[in-house]
């Protein structure tokens, strides 16, 4: 069990990680620094950025696919972004709104490379897999 102390602790350091005097910028203002694939914590998104655009991929289970909305990518939530580390970045519309947190990845996984044809049965799978990942238990 963790103690009060623990916790306490912990939360005192995920507010100095991302802390509100972080600066923010378009994600083009940084391209060098965040090119790379990055997976959202608690999301089965994975975002491709290169040279400040971004590219949007939704993973569950075996399943990966490219966001078929050409828009995709350029919504409100990812207008602006700040370099928490080397290997973590965050989102966020305004600077004083939610953060989406996204963390460095080696690279995409193959299965968001793979042609898939969405039968119903598959869309079926990625659905069930969908609700597995992110509402387990």
């Amino acid at each position: 069990m963790i103690g009060p102390f623990s916790v306490m602790h912990a939360l005192l350091l995920l507010a100095a990680e991302i802390a509100p005097t972080t600066t923010w910028v378009r994600p083009e203002a940084v391209s060098e620094q965040t090119n790379g694939v990055w997976r959202a914590q608690g999301y089965g998104r994975l975002l491709v950025l290169r040279s400040g655009k971004i590219t949007l991929y939704h993973a569950a289970g075996p399943y990966c696919y490219r966001d078929p909305n050409p828009e995709a990518g350029s919504d409100e939530s990812l207008r602006l972004i700040t370099v928490v580390s080397p290997d973590r970045i965050a989102f966020a519309e305004t600077p004083e709104q939610t953060r989406y947190v996204f963390d460095r990845i080696a690279a995409l996984p193959s299965a968001c490379l793979t042609k898939r044809s969405w039968t119903p049965a598959e869309i079926g799978r990625l659905v069930a897999a969908t609700f597995a990942n992110l509402y387990p238990g």
